[in-house]
């Protein structure tokens, strides 16, 4: 194998690679639209339904929307605009169990 084969291989394996891991990366705008939790060493630590910290995410290109907060022991009611909201464990209410949109506020 001459140098000019040995280089056109390399450039090809490179664009290759290159490509692949392009096409396996996933935008950050392609968010999950509502209840996610977020898995955490501490309360639950798995998918078992009760988690220590989570996000709703409001996909809407503007408004405010009012969510229902699931926990353990009791749920709240809160109004939260178009992004993510980070949402907690509450030390009165419990681990977080998830949300959902209820309507406009």
């Amino acid at each position: 194998m001459n140098i000019k084969n040995i280089v056109s291989t390399g450039l090809i394996a490179c664009s290759v690679a290159i490509g692949v891991s392009a096409v396996g990366a996933v935008p950050a705008s392609v968010a999950t639209c509502g209840w996610s939790p977020d898995f955490s060493s501490n309360v639950g630590g798995q998918d078992d339904g009760y988690y220590e910290r989570g996000t709703y995410n409001h996909c809407a290109e503007s408004g405010t929307i009012k969510i229902k907060i699931n926990y353990t022991y009791a749920s709240e009611e809160k109004c939260v605009t178009n992004g993510e909201t980070k949402l907690y464990a509450n030390p009165d209410l419990g681990a977080l169990r998830d949300a959902v949109a209820i309507g406009q506020c």
